[in-house]
């Protein structure tokens, strides 16, 4: 159904506008994601509140630690390949090349980090940080990361194909997997953090199994170290970038266990899944559809002003997104079903917001891509990983959450900034100005009224939060509107 929305009113609309057919492009596979990513959004709400109900706030704590080490033990062992792999695959018949060369590489690697992160959690270093877990837990996670770092490439495979059905049925099928293997280990069995575990492999595993199927008429190559080379010179300088994007958001719960306890880490990790939301609704459906537009859009006529529009749009279109997710902060800690997390509630605006900064990322970073000057994003990741980790270490031994809270926040406000700032420099987008001061309005207002009324904000009742709703939206569409009619009265002046 959503496939169709090029069809009709936007396929016309396409024909007498150049300039949309890459804004189309970009929505409609937005939305095929959006689809399988909203699948997987209820998931999380089904699992965390399992979670919340059958692990105390310590284990609940501990597994959130966990969780950020795995997705650190991924990115590191990709070395991001899958990204350098949406560059390479269009490169012709050497394509299929690139794809084995990449899963064989990624595959090793992943292979033994998993092992090595196994071993660490058995030392006594671990033991030292207070997150060693017991041998069973332990003999999941060479699995489960391998499956996992796989799983990154054969996806990568369909995002280049632009296959959004068949990405969105993967993410469907690790979804469903997941949750009835979760309350078979979890509920039935009563295995705690060990049937967290297990239920998640089972998803990952099923999923690569589909992967695997999905690419039976692929036509394999040989891998190739000629192409290797050039690959990893792209995309090496991109690990330590992902590895400070996994710090920044782990950083507050290390610095709460350090000051606090590791039910205050359960606590706001809670936060930190239900503001999971965000990225799986808007962040992941965007990300994914960019990443087989960004290079595309370029060979188009009119690129720099499409780039520069979709950058506007995302800038406000995922505030809108934030605030909206921010005024039910009260009812999604409710799911929960533990009156422990209801500390939870307050904190939650600002990690919401957090999300919306860290998705200008995709838009922002458009020059560095596209002049090839990727070895930026080291430089620029590490100021934000030290901007967070400098206002965690003052701000979370005075203010708890809030501090991690805003020390993460401040992060990403320094990371995209830089990131827009360098990547003028190359290829110079078109900015403007108004669609950044109306949700800095919107912000303003919401946070001081809630910090100066002690989060009434959040307890108002349903019909002023839809007005409130109601007018961040329409005044967000209106500014769309406004801005699109300007682009086409433009066009036909020329």
């Amino acid at each position: 159904m959503i496939g169709s929305i090029k069809s009709n009113f936007f396929l016309e609309m396409q024909e007498r506008h150049p300039f949309m057919e890459p804004l189309v492009g970009l929505f409609a596979d937005s939305g095929i994601y959006l689809l399988g990513a909203a699948l997987v959004g209820a998931g999380n709400f089904i699992l965390v509140p399992l979670y919340t109900r059958y692990l105390t706030p310590s284990q609940f704590g501990l597994y959130t630690l966990l969780d950020l080490a795995i997705l650190i033990a991924v990115t590191l062992s990709t070395l991001r390949l899958e990204v350098a792999f949406l560059k390479w695959f269009g490169e012709g018949p050497r394509g299929y090349a690139v794809l084995s060369t990449t899963l064989i590489t990624s595959g090793l690697c992943g292979a033994v980090a998993g092992g090595l992160f196994a071993l660490f959690l058995q030392s006594n270093l671990a033991q030292a940080w207070n997150i060693a877990v017991a041998p069973s837990i332990a003999l999941l996670l060479l699995p489960l990361i391998l499956c996992e770092n796989l799983q990154m490439i054969f996806l990568a495979h369909l995002r280049v194909q632009r296959r959004a059905q068949a990405f969105s049925v993967c993410a469907v099928i690790r979804l469903l997997v997941t949750i009835l293997a979760s309350l078979q280990f979890v509920v039935a069995t009563h295995q705690a953090l060990t049937g967290v575990f297990l239920g998640r492999l089972a998803g990952d595993a099923a999923t690569l199994l589909l992967l695997i199927f999905l690419s039976r008429t692929t036509e394999w190559r040989r891998p190739s170290v000629a192409l290797l080379r050039p690959m990893l010179s792209f995309s090496l300088p991109l690990i330590w970038s992902g590895l400070a994007v996994m710090l920044m958001d782990g950083a507050g719960r290390y610095f709460l266990l350090r000051y606090g306890s590791m039910e205050e880490v359960g606590i706001y990790g809670a936060a930190a899944k239900i503001s999971s939301l965000f990225p799986l609704l808007v962040t992941q459906p965007f990300g994914v559809a960019w990443g087989g537009m960004l290079f595309r859009i370029v060979k188009m006529k009119g690129a720099r002003e499409t780039y520069s529009r979709i950058f506007s749009y995302v800038l406000l279109g995922s505030q809108v997104a934030a605030l909206l997710l921010s005024m039910c902060a009260s009812r999604f800690v409710a799911v929960l079903g533990n009156k422990t997390y209801e500390a939870a509630i307050s904190v939650l605006p600002l990690v919401f917001l957090t999300r919306a900064v860290a998705i200008l990322e995709y838009p922002a970073s458009t020059g560095i891509y596209l002049s090839g000057r990727t070895g930026w994003f080291a430089a620029i990741y590490s100021a934000g990983l030290i901007t967070t980790l400098a206002l965690c270490s003052g701000l979370v031994p005075l203010y708890g959450m809030y501090g991690a809270a805003f020390g993460w926040l401040a992060g990403w406000l320094v990371t995209a900034s830089l990131m827009l700032a360098i990547g003028q420099r190359y290829y110079a987008l078109r900015l403007e100005w108004k669609f950044l001061a109306l949700p800095v309005l919107w912000w303003t207002l919401f946070l001081a009224g809630q910090y100066a009324y002690s989060g009434a904000l959040l307890q108002f009742s349903w019909v002023a939060k839809f007005t409130l709703a109601l007018v961040v939206v329409l005044g967000g569409a209106s500014l769309c509107v406004r801005d699109f009619r300007n682009a086409i009265a433009e066009e036909a002046a020329k």
